[in-house]
């Protein structure tokens, strides 16, 4: 009984963790990086979706990042992977490069 209500629980917490299916149309826009904040300047951080391309725009220097495509609940990138941890009401949390992510679309 107990490991039927660990995968039910499981299953839940899953479910509500991608609150909104995650697709190109979903992730286009501006994502402000919310966390992790280092300094004052890292308050206006971005990751771009647009077209297809993937741009970060870090400190006021945009850098392209080659184009990307959503698959199988991740964005996948010209040259890596951003894995999508929970995504939904506007808010995505991704791991990319080891460091975990708190983005808020604009």
């Amino acid at each position: 009984m107990k490991y039927l209500f660990g995968l039910l629980l499981l299953g839940v917490v899953s479910f509500s963790a991608r609150a909104e299916e995650i697709s190109e149309a979903a992730v286009t826009g501006d994502w402000v990086i919310t966390s992790p904040v280092y300094t004052d300047q890292d308050a206006n951080d971005l990751w771009e979706f647009h077209d297809g391309n993937f741009v970060q725009n870090l400190d006021g220097q945009r850098i392209p990042s080659g184009t990307y495509k959503v698959k199988n609940g991740d964005i996948v990138c010209q040259y890596w992977t951003i894995d999508v941890l929970e995504f939904g009401g506007g808010r995505m949390k991704a791991e990319m490069g080891g460091v975990v992510y708190t983005l808020e679309k604009q």
